[in-house]
């Protein structure tokens, strides 16, 4: 996550006992969210603050999924849940800080995370789809959706030979 300017809002109550309000801080901002980090009597937590609208159904349809995602073994956070205003609005993800260290940023040690990611794309897209959807997830198609229209409009200033391999590749990718 990128830098930000942000500040705790005092005025956000969670449903923890005991924070420790002085010890809170940003762990990262992200175009999204702020990710902060909440000492509470039973252990820290993380609060994700979304920044818009979007994020909001994001963060909802995250707390939802994680624990389908537990239940096939799938390493999450633990005890999701989100935090709502008088009003209704979503104003908080919350789950269970986790130890460790961000991951490296370039170099040896970043490829050699190639096959944990690998792994983990692959356990993710084992579980049912179904579940997603049932938490709110939409079938979306990015080929159709958000590149082939980038290709359509950018496609002209490629040099001849890597635009007719481009259209090559996309009609084998809409087989």
């Amino acid at each position: 996550m990128g830098r930000s300017n942000a500040a705790w809002p005092a005025d956000l109550r969670l449903p923890l006992h005991g924070i420790r309000n002085e010890e809170i801080r940003l762990l990262g901002s992200g175009w999204n969210a702020d990710a902060w980090l909440v000492p509470a009597a039973d252990g820290e937590w993380v609060a994700r603050l979304p920044k818009n609208e979007w994020a909001r159904g994001e963060t909802e349809r995250q707390a939802c999924l994680a624990p389908k995602l537990a239940a096939h073994g799938i390493p999450v956070p633990r005890d999701w849940s989100v935090v709502h205003d008088e009003q209704g609005n979503l104003v908080a993800g919350l789950y269970r800080y986790v130890e460790g260290e961000p991951a490296p940023g370039r170099g040896h040690a970043l490829r050699s995370l190639v096959p944990v990611v690998a792994e983990l794309l692959e356990a993710v897209h084992s579980v049912p789809t179904e579940e997603a959807f049932s938490c709110g997830a939409e079938h979306t198609d990015p080929w159709e959706g958000r590149w082939w229209p980038i290709i359509e409009r950018h496609g002209k200033s490629l040099p001849p030979k890597s635009r007719a391999w481009v259209r090559e590749a996309g009609g084998r990718l809409e087989m």
